[in-house]
């Protein structure tokens, strides 16, 4: 299980950074499509894109994957997800990477 766990943390850091780098693509791209009185208001839009969505995501990905676990619409014999939803906040200890677990060591 430990092997597990080191593969899942750096998966998610990897993933993370190739969303940024496609982000900068778009950006590039969009810049160069673009006049130039018009670059600088592209990159800062691209820019603000990477700052408002990544932790967007983060929050609004977190409580839906663990709150929703069984879909928008709750089965008839599984109840409304309220003791997932609890503990699946986004800000709580068991969410997101663990420094403290030292995977690394």
């Amino acid at each position: 299980m430990m092997g597990d766990d080191i593969f899942i943390e750096n998966y998610y850091f990897v993933t993370v950074v190739f969303m940024w780098f496609l982000h900068v693509g778009f950006m590039s791209y969009e810049a160069g499509v673009s006049r130039r009185k018009n670059v600088m208001s592209t990159a800062v839009k691209n820019i603000m894109t990477i700052a408002v969505v990544t932790p967007a995501f983060y929050y609004a990905g977190w409580y839906t994957y663990f709150c929703f676990s069984g879909g928008f619409i709750p089965t008839p014999n599984n109840p409304i997800h309220g003791a997932e939803c609890a503990w699946g906040i986004p800000w709580g200890e068991l969410m997101g990477p663990n420094i403290g677990d030292h995977v690394m060591a």
